[in-house]
């Protein structure tokens, strides 16, 4: 059974700092805004959270200044899928509505 999305967490991906998308309203997203705003980086983070999307660039997706990405999808039952990318840390890591956690490093 599929899930819906809730919302999107965003931080130190590419050029984005902290971004929250909310879902809640509507299912449907545009991304609006002017060259270099971070839209490109919305699309990219999902794939890169939802599917291991660019996999040979993550590493180059890490945020200038910054240590690691993380990637949050909020599920409409409470799940949350987060993608974690740093030079020593590549992982995913699921925490269920019952406080059960599952965690891959896939460096390992």
């Amino acid at each position: 059974m599929y899930k819906k999305i809730k919302e999107i967490r965003v931080e130190d991906f590419r050029n984005i700092g902290n971004v929250v998308i909310d879902f809640n309203d509507s299912p449907i997203i545009s991304l609006v805004g002017d060259n270099e705003s971070g839209k490109t980086s919305i699309v990219k983070a999902f794939a890169v959270c939802a599917l291991n999307a660019y996999a040979m660039e993550q590493k180059s997706f890490i945020r200038d200044g910054t240590q690691e990405f993380n990637i949050s999808i909020v599920l409409e039952d409470g799940t949350i899928i987060t993608r974690t990318k740093s030079n020593i840390e590549n992982k995913y890591t699921i925490i269920y509505p019952d406080g059960t956690i599952e965690s891959e490093d896939r460096l390992g």
